[in-house]
């Protein structure tokens, strides 16, 4: 009896030691030999042959992600299904901030030959097909934009763009669109989204029916508005030399609290916002403007010092690790990172209540890292498409996969054989 239970243990201890992240296995770091997860397959792994490989990896987004191949376009799910293909000849259309994909439960197709557009929900239904159509710009907060030409006389045409929301009706709107100008279809916060007048040359804030709500005075790029509040400069002129300084307007586009400030400031989130003064000191200020908290130090470990996130915590890198800290700016956890494995470059790139995703830069590597301090899963990640956790999954950097947050490996592509 004593030998079986020897047997049960050793096997019980060698089952744990394999739950660990197997993309290096040369690498013997503590850190990777330590994460909760490793990326394997499962029995409910998908494999999906494409002619030629993948040439187009998306990002996922509201349970889609779109693919591309030589041979067209196609969406899949989070269980690694394909749920529709695009017809011949279209191609996915991004939206004005530069993601091709779904944005409230619709994408947007283009056909250059055809001169066609046409709306699809998140199941393959054609929504609607617009014709005559130059240009598109997928949507964003509900609405999209597309551009016809008319004759003016004979041997011209003008540019007439349109908005459009989710069924493809025009919407009426009190700004003037001259270009699909990335700049004009930042994604609205609080009901309010900034952009930028191209005929007035300054920045405002439009609704999501693009009608103006604080009008273009800005000539400074405006910031998003978070909790109530958002971070402009007080110049209205432009040129080369900022002649203004920064504060925080209301929604009605007041001062909140009073332009003072040099540095650019931080936006408000979990009620604190992050502003630098000149001597690169690091402070935290409340809505009402005042300072609730300082960092000592205005070189080196300053750098260190980072903005919360909405769920009231924040990753600072301090002299003796990497912490987690709450908005009483209290120590909750200490990150399982090493000296060695940080860099200066190192970010959060995305989050929920169960984990965060940490980022270091110069060696490309990413950490889910649940809010005790422990790493959940090793990766790979850096430059490229899809090769960063959104909807929960992420892209495999130089590996034809996507994997979710317990790094099971949920579709696999393969070229074909011949």
């Amino acid at each position: 009896m004593k030998k079986y239970i020897l047997i049960l243990l050793a096997v019980l201890i060698f089952c744990s030691t394999q739950q660990v992240q197997a993309q290096h296995p040369g690498d013997a770091t503590k850190e990777r030999t330590s994460a909760i997860y490793k990326i394997h397959k499962t029995p409910s792994t998908k494999t999906i042959f494409v002619d030629g490989g993948v040439t187009f990896w998306g990002y996922f987004s509201e349970g889609r992600c779109v693919i591309g191949s030589k041979d067209g376009w196609f969406i899949i799910n989070k269980q690694g299904n394909k749920v529709f293909t695009l017809p011949q000849g279209y191609d996915p259309v991004s939206t004005g901030y530069g993601f091709t994909g779904f944005d409230g439960n619709r994408l947007m197709a283009y056909s250059k030959s055809n001169k066609k557009a046409v709306i699809y929900d998140d199941k393959g239904n054609m929504i609607k097909s617009l014709d005559n159509i130059e240009k598109a710009v997928g949507f964003s907060d509900g609405v999209a934009l597309i551009m016809r030409k008319e004759k003016v006389e004979q041997w011209n045409n003008k540019e007439v763009w349109t908005l459009i929301d989710d069924y493809g009706n025009s919407i009426p709107k009190s700004m003037t669109i001259t270009s699909s100008n990335n700049r004009l279809f930042s994604p609205a916060k609080n009901g309010l989204a900034r952009a930028y007048d191209s005929e007035t040359k300054k920045w405002g804030y439009r609704d999501n029916k693009f009608q103006w709500v604080i009008q273009p005075k800005y000539a400074r790029e405006v910031k998003p508005f978070c909790e109530g509040l958002a971070a402009v400069n007080s110049d209205t002129e432009g040129g080369y030399e900022v002649k203004g300084k920064w504060g925080y307007i209301d929604r009605n586009g007041n001062w909140a609290i009073q332009p003072i400030y040099t540095n650019e400031p931080g936006n408000f989130k979990s009620g604190l916002a992050m502003v630098i003064d000149k001597q690169n000191v690091r402070h935290f200020i409340n809505k009402n403007g005042s300072i609730v908290w300082s960092n000592d130090k205005p070189d080196g470990i300053s750098s260190g010092i980072r903005e919360f996130m909405d769920n009231g915590k924040a990753i600072w890198t301090l002299d003796d690790g990497i912490y987690i800290v709450n908005t009483s700016f209290q120590k909750l956890a200490k990150l399982k990172i090493g000296s060695a494995e940080r860099g200066a470059g190192d970010k959060v790139m995305t989050y929920n209540d169960e984990y965060f995703e940490w980022y270091t830069s110069w060696r490309e590597d990413g950490r889910l890292i649940d809010w005790n301090g422990n790493v959940r899963l090793f990766f790979d990640c850096g430059p490229g498409s899809g090769q960063t956790f959104c909807d929960g999954i992420c892209k495999a950097r130089n590996q034809n996969y996507y994997f979710n947050d317990k790094g099971e490996i949920i579709v696999e592509f393969k070229d074909t054989q011949f």
